[in-house]
């Protein structure tokens, strides 16, 4: 606080000129504010602010940088049901009432608006949940241990029954009718989709309940592949016009799916089951579900979905022969569901999002990009096997412009990823964290519809993981601060275990300049030094250490003067003789408030009518 007194006092307040060393981001700009926390085993969080000359403005990226490890796991959550749409608070809410601790989370797989379904493929605790709109799309899927792998699920859904395997089109997807743009054919639901079918026109639904008591077994298939309508499959897929999910569906919006792109509809047609598959009475890949008939129901719109059973059904809309096939089932008949892939490492992934967009291939930014800056959300797999959980935000001058698909493929490549997938971006664009000390996740990032979007899914890493007692390293905090030359901050290390809680009793610990400018005083009270740049402050014990990172700017872009009483901006005063205001200043740089003092300025006034 400045005080100014006398009538009419002219305020001038002069600092030095300088120019702010930065370090280049080639696919975001001048990298002006880093920052980084530990989160949990394995489990770190990443913040960087860049400027972008070709927009006068910022970028800001948060990151979640995972290794892969038994203790801290990746898992998709949803709703109650795989249409329900949820925020990423939420989400992470259901899985903490669960007993999880969730480390991170972040916003996933595209979806239809009108219904919520999720376009991609979902896996949780290793069985499909929903299969992918076209099975020419991506998903990146994750091994028990936490290893992650992309590819393109290639999944095929048959059921075997009265003597013929017939392809599923989709599994908890809307229906469809054979009527020239879609595929039509047999659909399977399980309790996962909704309660009910959601079905709006007229078919048939027959109600199915899994054989119990096989679960592991084994048993070898040689089966022929029958087409819809009653012709031998030959394997190859149809493609439709346009990527429209289904009858009086649309895609989410946030990068809308490229609707000139012609995508084969709905899992993969086969000619042939051949191999050994396990039995279970859920959906895995690389397994078999066989179920007795319950009922044969000729249902002109929505039915219930009885729990633990399945419902499989076919349009009225559909060939003769498929439509008698139905109809002819009886209570008692068994009918066969087999879910087999191409690729065999989805046979064992345990967990699986979608990813609609291929940004990132063996290092080299491709095949899907775009040229258009939105919010973006993505996940990227290292060389060293890696993942980065990544978001930026956008539509926010001033914060966030955003960046294309080719810039967050190129960024991605510069923090190591050889591969990488896009996920649901615009105003679904969440990614959030449980921060050191805390019990439940917050949102870091400033969604750009100005609050979180109810979304269809999220990819969290959670842990049963407990305290440990035993002190691993120091969560010093801020741990990312953005100061004037001169600024203080006083800084706070809170000891924590490898798994992220802290400890009762921190003990003493010795504070440092790691690097660059600056002074810090053995309470934590750090003195930014009168030179731009990024200064490191660490604690540290005898037994673990922990680092805060300053950026330091010298020469502001703005500096405002304000009534401190009021926060009234001032420009020019009038004052009766002997009058006094109390000033305070504030500055900014690249549209970024800096944290400072009154005393970082120099004041000064015309002593002929009043001083400051």
């Amino acid at each position: 606080m400045k005080q100014c007194i006398r009538r009419g006092a002219a305020l001038v307040l002069a600092l030095a000129v300088t120019v702010t060393a930065a370090c280049a981001s080639n696919a975001m700009g001048w990298d002006v504010h880093t920052g980084r926390a530990p989160l949990s085993q394995g489990a770190s969080l990443g913040k960087n602010v860049f400027w972008s000359d070709t927009y006068s403005d910022l970028r800001t990226e948060y990151y979640v940088e995972y290794s892969p490890n038994a203790s801290v796991v990746p898992t998709v959550a949803y709703g109650s049901k795989v249409t329900d749409r949820v925020t990423l608070t939420g989400m992470a809410q259901q899985l903490e009432s669960q007993g999880k601790r969730v480390v991170s989370g972040l916003n996933g797989d595209w979806y239809v608006l009108n219904t919520g379904a999720p376009t991609g493929l979902v896996v949780t605790d290793g069985v499909v949940r929903s299969t992918s709109y076209y099975n020419d799309s991506w998903a990146i899927g994750f091994l028990e241990d936490g290893t992650a792998f992309i590819g393109k699920p290639d999944i095929s859904v048959t059921a075997t029954f009265s003597g013929a395997t017939m392809r599923v089109t989709d599994v908890n997807k809307t229906r469809t009718a054979d009527d020239g743009k879609h595929e039509g054919g047999l659909y399977l639901y399980t309790e996962d989709y909704s309660t009910t079918t959601q079905h709006t026109s007229a078919g048939y639904d027959i109600i199915l309940t899994p054989i119990t008591g096989q679960e592991g077994d084994t048993v070898d298939v040689d089966l022929e592949g029958t087409d819809p309508d009653g012709s031998e499959a030959d394997g190859t897929d149809g493609s439709p016009d346009e990527p429209a999910a289904a009858d009086g569906e649309s895609a989410a919006d946030s990068q809308s799916l490229n609707e000139e792109e012609a995508l084969a509809e709905g899992t993969r047609e086969v000619s042939q089951v051949t191999g050994s598959l396990v039995l279970s009475d859920t959906l895995k890949v690389g397994g078999r579900v066989s179920c007795t008939v319950d009922q044969v129901l000729e249902s002109s719109a929505s039915i219930d979905i009885p729990a633990g059973k399945m419902v499989l059904t076919v349009n009225k809309q559909n060939n003769e022969w498929l439509l008698g096939m139905v109809k002819g089932l009886q209570p008692g008949d068994q009918v066969d569901i087999d879910v087999t892939s191409t690729d065999t490492r989805w046979n064992d992934a345990v967990t699986a999002i979608g990813g609609y967009y291929r940004i990132v291939t063996n290092g080299a930014v491709g095949p899907q990009t775009d040229n258009t800056a939105n919010p973006r959300t993505a996940i990227g797999i290292k060389a060293d096997g890696s993942v980065i959980f990544y978001a930026i935000d956008g539509h926010q001058s001033g914060y966030s412009v955003g960046a294309t698909l080719t810039q967050v493929a190129q960024r991605l490549i510069e923090l190591g990823c050889v591969d990488a997938v896009g996920l649901d971006g615009g105003g679904s664009t969440t990614i959030g964290a449980t921060m050191p000390g805390n019990s439940s996740m917050e949102i870091l990032n400033v969604p750009s519809g100005g609050s979180q979007r109810a979304v269809t899914n999220g990819i969290f890493l959670v842990s049963d993981l407990k305290p440990t007692g035993t002190l691993d390293h120091f969560y010093v905090t801020p741990y990312d601060s953005i100061v004037l030359s001169g600024a203080q901050v006083s800084l706070r290390a809170t000891a924590m275990d490898q798994n992220g809680f802290t400890l009762s009793d921190s003990g003493s610990v010795a504070w440092s300049i790691r690097n660059g400018d600056g002074l810090v005083d053995v309470s934590g009270i750090f003195t930014a030094g009168s030179e731009s740049g990024t200064t490191q402050v660490t604690a540290a014990s005898s037994a673990a250490e922990g680092t805060a990172s300053f950026t330091v700017v010298k020469t502001p872009d703005t500096i405002a003067v304000a009534n401190q009483e009021t926060g009234a901006p001032v420009t020019t005063l009038a004052l009766d003789p002997m009058d006094t205001v109390d000033l305070t200043a504030s500055a900014t740089w690249k549209n970024m408030i800096l944290t400072s003092q009154d005393t970082c300025y120099t004041w000064s006034a015309d002593e002929a009518i009043g001083t400051v």
